[in-house]
C-alpha cells in the first residue's frame, strides 16, 4: 500500500472590537462559508484525498510603549509590553491511497 500527502493552508480573519479592552476576535464564519475553503474540500474529496489532521498556525502579537515606565514617565526605563499569540490560520493535512 503506497500513500500520497500533501498539505493545504487556510487564513483566519480579524475583526477589531473596541471597548474597555480592545480586542481582535476571529472571523469564522468568513472562513468556513468562504468559496475558497468549500472548494478546496470538494476538490479534495474528489480527487480521493482524506483529511487526517488539522494544525492550527500561531502567530505572536507583542505591543511595546516606551512611553510609560515602572520608573515614571520619561524616567529613562524600558517600558511596558505585552505578548499574545492568535491563530493566524490552519495548516490540513491529506493523505491519498495509490
Amino acid at each position: 500500500m503506497k500513500f500520497e500527502y500533501t498539505t493545504s493552508y487556510l487564513s483566519v480573519e480579524y475583526k477589531d472590537i473596541q471597548g474597555n479592552a480592545p480586542q481582535r476576535v476571529p472571523v469564522y464564519e468568513k472562513l468556513i462559508n468562504s468559496q475558497r475553503y468549500i472548494k478546496l474540500m470538494s476538490e479534495m474529496g474528489e480527487e480521493g484525498w482524506e483529511l487526517v489532521a488539522v494544525q492550527a498556525v500561531l502567530k505572536g502579537i507583542y505591543n511595546h510603549n516606551k512611553e510609560f515606565s515602572w520608573m515614571g514617565a520619561g524616567g529613562g526605563g524600558a517600558g511596558y509590553g505585552f505578548g499574545y499569540s492568535i491563530t493566524d490560520g490552519f495548516m490540513l493535512f491529506w493523505k491519498k491511497q495509490h
